[in-house]
């Protein structure tokens, strides 16, 4: 795919039409440390590598800022597999709609988590919250889905 060029794009849409306000050309990293392709093709010294993500979220946090009003974002399957992505938007009150693989494991209600206490005297402290032991383990998406259209 050497003559391939990739975007990330930002729209906005109501009931009655879509608009495209953002869009990104996303750079793979191999193209970010090559300086002699980066100088053939005129990108710029400053640019730096990013993912399609990190440019995702640097487009809906610009538009977030006009202050234009907008109930959710939604996005497509490479988007709701970033799950730093997903915190960050909820972290920031942005709701979110991601598509994901149907073998993505997911809570129907949000269990109780906590960062564990370290186990012993070696290594690493923990830093990141886990399921409290007892609290509901997550099941694959397809499943749940399942369960939704047999109950409907």
């Amino acid at each position: 795919m050497d003559n391939c060029q990739v975007g990330v794009y930002l729209a906005y849409a109501n009931a009655h039409q879509t608009s495209l306000v953002d869009y990104r050309l996303y750079l793979p990293e191999s193209w970010i440390v090559d300086t002699k392709r980066r100088t053939k093709c005129g990108v710029p010294k400053e640019r730096k590598f990013q993912t399609k993500a990190q440019l995702g979220l640097e487009m809906i946090r610009s538009f977030s800022a006009t202050g234009l009003p907008f109930g959710w974002v939604s996005m497509d399957c490479h988007y709701g597999e970033q799950p730093w992505l997903l915190k960050a938007l909820s972290d920031e009150g942005i709701r979110y709609m991601a598509d994901v693989p149907c073998d993505t494991r997911i809570f129907a209600e949000r269990p109780e988590t906590e960062v564990p206490k370290r186990k012993g005297n070696r290594g690493r402290y923990p830093t990141r919250e886990r399921r409290v032991d007892g609290e509901p383990l997550p099941v694959e998406g397809r499943h749940f889905a399942q369960r939704l259209s047999d109950s409907c």
